[in-house]
């Protein structure tokens, strides 16, 4: 069952909180960094300061804990409570003891929530194996436009023209990679991917797959958690729906 429980108000501050900074953007483009590092504590166009600051009030009443080293160090095998592992990034990098510390994490009943242009395979070897049909896990497709329209799955959170983005680089618009997932991997297995959200209408960019007694979730378009994506209602009512998933 989805539940949207968070107000808008909690994504009307970023607007306020970055208003100052992008008109700075908008006429000094120079000054920035436009280079995609998905730094959280980072104010240029594409870091995540916006998103990360939304992060730790998005669930009231329960503890935000930045992750800074290796999750086989800090992320928890068992949690008392539901927890949700939260990345936003270009690419995950994980090594033989990240990968079965994040699994032990989902198959105990907890969560984790990917957004990437690429996924670690080693990870994917036991999160979708070749459920569908035998086709083997090759990672994600691309697409390459200036611009793309965002939407999701579910009828209550789906919106009638979509959330369009545009990539830029210096306020010059350019093109761009965007990433999605084959259709090819969704089927009527048990652990297949189940569809959540489409790039362009027919491109799944966002699923959920079952692994124990939790959900990986996928998305493939970390851009649009982006500062610059998300200075406007657009990015900001986006990234409400997306999180809504999460419990």
């Amino acid at each position: 069952m989805l539940k949207d429980k968070r107000p808008y108000y909690l994504f009307g501050a970023a607007a306020l909180l970055l208003l100052a900074f992008f008109l700075v953007i908008r006429n000094s483009s120079d000054r920035f960094d436009w280079n995609e590092t998905y730094e959280e504590e980072a104010k240029d166009p594409y870091n995540t300061f916006v998103i990360y600051q939304l992060m730790q009030n998005y669930f009231e009443e329960h503890t935000f804990k930045p992750i800074k080293n290796s999750i086989t160090e800090e992320l928890p095998i068992r949690t008392n409570d539901k927890a949700n592992y939260v990345f936003v990034g270009e690419a995950m990098f994980m090594d033989t003891a990240s990968v079965s510390r994040l699994l032990k994490f989902v198959e105990n009943g907890n969560d984790a929530f990917i957004s990437s242009k690429t996924i670690p395979y080693d990870l994917m070897f036991y999160v979708y194996y070749e459920e569908c049909n035998d086709n083997y896990w090759e990672d994600y497709s691309t697409l390459k436009d200036t611009s793309v329209v965002l939407n999701m799955t579910h009828p209550s959170l789906k919106d009638s023209i979509g959330f369009e983005y545009r990539y830029v680089y210096r306020n010059i618009p350019k093109r761009y990679r965007w990433q999605y997932i084959d259709s090819v991997y969704f089927c009527e297995e048990e652990y297949s991917l189940v569809e959540l959200g489409t790039l362009n209408g027919d491109h799944p960019n966002f699923a959920k797959v079952k692994y124990g007694e939790g959900h990986f979730y996928l998305h493939t378009t970390p851009i649009a958690f982006s500062n610059i994506q998300m200075k406007d209602r657009i990015g900001i009512t986006y990234a409400n729906k997306v999180f809504t998933h999460l419990e």
